[in-house]
């Protein structure tokens, strides 16, 4: 490099000094005075890594010249302090280094690599993003773009396999950083599928020649063909008509198979088809290779594998291994398991091997949810090598035919009377009972040539497996049962064709998934000239295939009546009586008493369905309509100790899922009146849902951890992540027993719109509480702990205690939930609403009360305390305040707080501890509080919080640093808080939107088109007309009903706006008809009768300003004419002496029957006010909450009076449950 010094361009040439030059300057001049400190240097370090990140603008000679002057001093670049030059070497685009120094950039990149450990992962990095094909940009003269010849690109690629492979050698211990290299860089699944096939074949050879990696990489390859099979095969069941109860491809005819071919072929032949095609292809080449069998994959390409290192009985472990992790439980698999096809065609041991294997996992015993999805998937892949390989020879298939049959039979014996509920898995016993039918229906062409193996079949006893009372047909794929059904009649084997169900009767909860490996129905273009030699067809015995045919595509399921071939034992003949069908709101289920004949036992009970995997004995079915049947309500029972349960361990805790010592380390307490006994810590699951950033662990992972490690609280809500976090536990729990949690959601608070927030209301309520059901996949939460989401948001008190509070009371009555709780920041707040609750209040939940800079809970449990309630504590860090991260940018504290509690941080920081520590175990232990809710996003911090909850002690430095922070910082700031900071704001925003009230409280200001005022606009009128000081107007809420008050009537309410619906369905019947409509607010259904055609109405309203700033408003809105109409003002008693005596055709009332106090004056009104031959409608809730309304009691008041007939002609379910009456005159 040269830096010469010009003379200025204006001076004259006479005067012009003897040219004179500065000494060369070369990089590592540069180099050595930018370490020391020059300035001058500074500033060329920063032009040199400019110009290297413009390389490709320059000469050939001017980047040999720019790029040779570092290759002598890595020692120098080596440095830390040089990051950004090293930054730029590795992010060099190696086809733009000249072809004649290119050997000496390698060498400079692994001498950097290997001199500092702070640049292995840069050099790293640089030479995995090679094993991508090198993609030059377009040339801006032409147009077009410039490709890389195919010797170059293998260049590139031997130089980043030289570059890892020298690096390994003198950095052994970094394989670890390579390998999250390496599956970082792995490029997604919808790049360009020429980049990640060159990818994969790239991460091969790296696993030939690392061999410490080799198991890594395979499974970092595996995962990502698996991730794309799954992704292709989604997108073709997206398009295709079948769906998973469909008629499974395996069963297609010869003459099926060569048609639908050729339709996949067009149809499902899509790019990531293509790009799955191309890597199995590579995948069993390397497969041929290892074993030495290229000849049969000559066809494919060759060039990218030179030569092999592993040997067979590396690699077959290696795979075998691989099936069971990334395989058997996934489902939709389509194309990757004709991996393992090919390579149990390469050994004749393999086969046995692949099947003992599969076998082994069927029988593991299952810890959690996971191991028995894996069991039910290593069933169906039994099945599907032995039916579908043509390496496995008959006599192979009828011996694993009598393993498994012996196994079911032993199994249907054991869930007999004399071992009821041991060892029950059910869903085990059906995914291989279908596959014994599949093996059946593919191998018996073979079987029926020898007459022993018949003479066998029949001894197998495959009736008592059939006919049991676990009735396999019902749970299995119905098109397997009718294949194997219509074979076994017509070898007069076993008669069941009666017993498969109807496709009506197949919606029953099935206990495992169905799954078809090695369906033939794929069409690969490459590899599939090797697999489709290896696959056999479906292809039964002549005589059979139009009974076959029949079976599956009329799908004949009626009963037969055909005793010919009624082959059913005498002793295994079966009844089954339903005993009774509970139905509850969010499901389902039965029990059912199975009866077996001429054994002598006694009835057994199966309660629910058989998918629950428990079995109670002696016990009837129940008749509560409080709390459903359910396994999670059965005692823990330690059999061990003679069935006496263990006081040390909670009710939750599930000896095939817990560890044992674990759970008894963790201390549990009682929550007060109930029977719920909670652990020390519980899971806090809003950071799993995104709200804090990205999660790294698996979330299954940090569940079970947690849950195995004794917590066995979870709490959640619709909130945290707008039901993310709802929707992840629903798949996570869906795979640990229901039993060993407790689970708590929230409702009152939504989504993030201010417009859309908060929302109190009953039907709200209710319809939250059963969405959060559907996405937690729970029939009710077994914690029984539903909180009200920040009540102080609510804009009076008297809406959550009469309608949200009797919306939960009304929920745990109907068995969604069994106890009830709140939760919220303001202390008094809290214990007010607990204070004057009509409902049994059990818990309370309260946050960064009961932290170190603020103990003001402690003021308050007493309160708790005696009116037996249970208090949670949370926010213990009090929302990053007493964190090193610090708190987020929206924290409501203000600058005092924030800044002492990071002057508490930073002291505890300066004597190397973490403040974090501290405040978790003050809150964990603090006084009279249950246990303490606590966000966790990884692992680890599940496991030290675990510790801490267990240890319960800090060390002797810990708490007098702890002390000393708390003299020195928080106890000065005396508890303060930020009580009413987010609800000022939060109504602020409100106001500048224009939304006066609760934003979710606001109807559409025009339905069925009728206009009526907006809450903003009914404020203004009130203001215009003096009413907003008005005595009268302080009784009245426009949220909610408050006893003996007569309110509501500046609200639009659901019933008024069913009852316009009603109204406008019968518009023939209006026509010309008189309307009177009592107490009518909004107006708007007689309005609708105005609408249709009715000459005159009487608006009649209690409140004089509603028929004034609301009603009238309305009517001029609407274009309705002053004759017309006509407004009465009043109590009902004294209406009659203002209206005609029976002058109305029509009467129309909404929301009028909340009192009981008030119906004999209505219906004395009703008769009064009402023509010989008119109607009234009234729409009304069924219930009232809170003042003792309903539709039964006004209708029982109805009868009483005998003046009116009457009859409910509309119920409305959704949201809070309404009714329309329709009365007339006897």
């Amino acid at each position: 490099m040269q830096i010469k010094e010009e003379p200025a361009a204006d001076a004259p040439s006479t005067s012009r000094p003897a040219k004179q030059t500065t000494p060369n300057i070369t990089g590592k001049e540069v180099l050595k005075s930018f370490l020391e400190g020059d300035h001058a240097a500074l500033l060329t370090y920063a032009k040199i890594c400019n110009a290297i990140g413009i390389l490709d603008k320059m000469q050939e000679s001017a980047r040999v010249q720019l790029l040779e002057q570092f290759f002598d001093c890595t020692d120098l670049a080596a440095d830390d302090r040089c990051d950004q030059l090293v930054s730029c070497f590795a992010q060099l685009s190696w086809h733009l280094v000249p072809p004649s120094i290119l050997s000496k950039f390698r060498n400079m990149l692994i001498e950097l690599a290997i001199r500092h450990v702070h640049h292995t992962e840069k050099i790293f990095r640089c030479a995995l993003q090679h094993f991508c094909p090198v993609v030059l940009k377009q040339d801006e003269n032409s147009g077009n773009q410039r490709e890389l010849t195919e010797a170059d690109q293998r260049n590139y690629y031997k130089m980043a396999h030289h570059i890892i492979t020298a690096v390994l050698k003198c950095q052994p211990t970094s394989t670890k950083n390579l390998l999250r290299c390496a599956q970082s860089a792995l490029p997604h699944r919808m790049s360009a599928s020429e980049k990640l096939r060159a990818y994969i074949r790239n991460a091969i050879q790296l696993a030939e020649k690392v061999p410490q990696l080799k198991r890594d990489v395979w499974m970092m390859v595996i995962e990502e063909i698996v991730t794309i099979d799954n992704f292709s095969t989604h997108s073709v069941e997206e398009t295709s008509d079948t769906t998973s109860m469909g008629v499974p491809s395996i069963f297609a005819m010869d003459e099926e198979i060569e048609e639908s071919n050729e339709n996949e072929k067009e149809k499902q032949h899509s790019k990531s088809v293509d790009l799955l095609d191309s890597i199995i292809s590579d995948i069993i080449f390397y497969i041929a290779k290892v074993h030495g069998v290229e000849d049969e994959t000559k066809q494919f390409d060759s060039s990218w594998l030179s030569f092999v290192i592993s040997s067979p009985s590396e690699v077959f472990p290696l795979f075998l291994s691989l099936l069971e992790s990334h395989c058997l439980m996934s489902v939709h698999l389509h194309y990757v398991p004709f991996i393992w096809l090919y390579l149990g065609s390469l050994n004749k041991d393999y086969l046995s091997n692949l099947c003992d294997s599969l076998w082994s996992v069927v029988m593991r015993p299952s810890r959690v949810q996971s191991d028995m999805k894996k069991s039910h998937g290593a069933a169906a892949y039994l099945a599907s090598f032995l039916a579908r390989a043509k390496y496995a020879n008959a006599k192979y298939a009828f011996h694993w035919i009598k393993k498994i049959s012996g196994w079911l039979v032993q199994y249907v014996d054991e869930c007999g009377p004399v071992n009821m509920g041991i060892g029950i898995r059910h869903g085990t016993f059906y995914a291989l009972s279908q596959a014994l039918f599949i093996i059946f229906s593919f191998r018996y062409k073979e079987f029926v040539k020898n007459e022993d193996q018949m003479e066998e079949l029949k001894r197998l006893s495959l009736g008592r497996i059939i006919h049991s009372p676990l009735d396999p047909f019902k749970h299995i794929n119905r098109h397997v049962a009718l294949c194997f059904s219509a074979i076994s009649r017509s070898l007069q084997l076993v008669y069941c064709c009666h017993l498969v169900p109807s496709e009506q009767q197949t919606e029953i909860q099935r206990s495992f998934e169905d799954m078809f490996p090695l369906d033939d129905s794929c069409s690969l273009s490459v590899s599939g000239a090797v697999i489709h030699r290896l696959l056999r067809k479906f292809a039964p015995l002549a005589e059979d295939v139009h009974a076959v045919r029949s079976a599956i595509e009329k799908a004949q399921n009626s009963q037969i009546e055909d005793a010919t071939f009624d082959y059913l034992d005498e002793d295994e003949d079966v009844q089954m009586d339903v005993v009774d069908v509970l139905s509850f709101p969010c499901t389902r289920m039965q029990s059912h008493t199975f009866t077996r004949r001429n054994r002598g036992a006694a009835s057994i009970c199966l309660n629910g369905s058989v998918s629950h995997n428990r079995i109670y004995q002696d016990q009837q079915p129940s008749t509560s309509r409080h709390i459903p049947r359910s396994t999670s309500l059965a005692p823990v029972i330690d059999r061990r100790n003679g069935g006496i349960r263990d006081p040390a361990l909670p009710p939750t805790y599930h000896p095939r899922f817990h560890d044992e010592i674990s759970v008894r380390r963790m201390p549990h307490t009682r929550i007060p009146g109930t029977d719920l006994v909670i652990s020390k810590i519980a899971f806090g699951s809003a950071p799993i849902s995104g709200m804090f950033g990205n999660v790294t662990d698996s979330i299954t992972e940090i569940i079970e951890t947690a849950l195995r490690l004794g917590i066995n609280y979870i709490d959640t809500a619709y909130w945290y992540g707008q039901s993310r976090s709802e929707l992840i536990l629903g798949k996570v729990l869906a795979k640990i027993p229901r039993k060993a949690y407790y689970i708590s959601t929230k409702v009152g608070r939504f989504e993030l719109d201010y417009a859309r927030t908060f929302d109190f209301r009953a039907d709200k309520i209710l319809e939250s509480l059963t969405n959060s059901l559907m996405r937690l996949k729970l029939t009710y939460i077994d914690i029984c702990y539903i909180q009200i989401h920040d009540t102080d948001f609510a804009p009076n008190e008297s809406i959550i205690l009469y309608e949200t509070l009797q919306a939960l009371e009304m929920a745990k009555h109907c068995g969604k939930i069994r106890y009830i709780g709140l939760t919220g920041y303001p202390l008094p707040k809290l214990a007010s609403v607990i204070a004057a609750s009509p409902v049994r209040i059990d818990v309370v939940m309260t946050y960064c009360h009961g932290s170190l800079n603020d103990n003001s809970l402690g003021q308050h449990t007493a309160f708790f305390r005696s009116k037996n309630v249970g208090v949670i504590n949370s926010g213990a860090l009090s929302w990053g305040l007493l964190t090193e991260k610090g708190p987020p940018p929206w924290h409501p504290a203000n600058e005092n707080i924030k800044d002492t509690c990071l002057a508490a941080v930073q002291y505890c920081a300066s004597k190397k501890m973490d403040i974090s520590r501290f405040a978790l175990e003050y809150a964990i232990n603090f006084p009279h509080t249950i246990c303490c809710v606590v966000g966790m996003d990884c692992v680890q911090q599940v496991r030290d919080n675990v510790e801490l909850a267990c240890n319960c002690a800090l060390t002797e430095l810990e708490n007098r640093v702890r002390d000393r922070v708390m003299r020195r910082y928080l106890d000065l700031l005396e508890n303060q808080g930020w009580e009413g900071v987010n609800v000022e704001q939060y109504w602020k925003r409100l106001k500048k939107l224009g939304l006066t009230a609760l934003a979710t409280h606001r109807m559409p200001l025009e339905f069925r088109g009728l206009r009526y005022l907006s809450e903003k606009e009914i404020d203004e009128n009130l203001a215009a007309e003096k009413y907003s000081e008005s005595p009268e107007l302080a009784d009245i809420s426009k949220s909610d009903l408050t006893p003996s008050v007569y309110e509501g009537g500046l609200k639009v309410w659901e019933c008024a706006l069913d009852l316009c619906n009603y109204v406008e369905q019968e518009k023939d019947a209006l026509s010309g008809k008189t309307v009177l409509e009592l107490g009518c607010g909004a107006g708007l259904p007689a309005l609708m009768a105005l609408k249709l055609g009715a000459p005159k109405a009487v608006f009649q309203d209690y409140n004089r300003f509603v028929l004034e700033c609301f009603t009238k408003k309305n009517v001029e809105l609407n274009g309705i004419s002053q004759e017309r109409v006509e407004f009465v003002g009043g109590p009902w008693s004294e209406t009659k002496n203002l209206v005609e005596e029976k002058s109305f055709d029509f009467i129309l009332t909404t929301e009028t029957i909340y009192s009981e106090d008030h119906y004999g004056t209505l219906l004395d009104l009703f008769n009064y006010a009402l023509a010989d031959s008119g109607i009234i409608l009234l729409a009304a809730k069924t219930y009232y909450f809170g003042v003792g309304g309903s539709v039964a009691a006004f209708l029982d008041a109805t009868t009483k009076h005998a003046k009116f007939d009457h009859k409910i002609i509309k119920n409305i379910d959704e949201g809070v449950p309404r009714q329309i009456v329709e009365l007339r005159r006897k």
